[in-house]
């Protein structure tokens, strides 16, 4: 990926969680949730497809890099210990 392509996803995996976690905190679900918890919700799924408002050939390049860089870069943007 080049660093236009890095610096979409890295706002889109932030939109991401700002569009999910209002939902992600219910009645039903904890009142936080850990670092590694908003980043597999994220990865884990195609929310960042959904909500992410990253162009789809970036989407592509990003969800072919093995899961462990995916990881890298989400960590790069949820640097917080817990999420509430």
């Amino acid at each position: 990926m080049n660093e236009e392509q890095l610096s979409q996803i890295k706002k889109g995996l932030n939109w991401t969680w700002q569009v999910i976690a209002q939902d992600m905190f219910t009645e039903d679900m904890p009142s936080t949730m850990s670092r590694a918890e908003v980043i597999e919700v994220i990865l884990d799924s195609d929310y960042l497809e959904m909500y992410g408002k990253v162009p789809k050939d970036t989407v592509k390049e990003f969800r072919e890099l093995p899961f462990d860089q995916q990881n890298e870069i989400a960590a790069q943007v949820f640097k917080a210990a817990r999420y509430s």
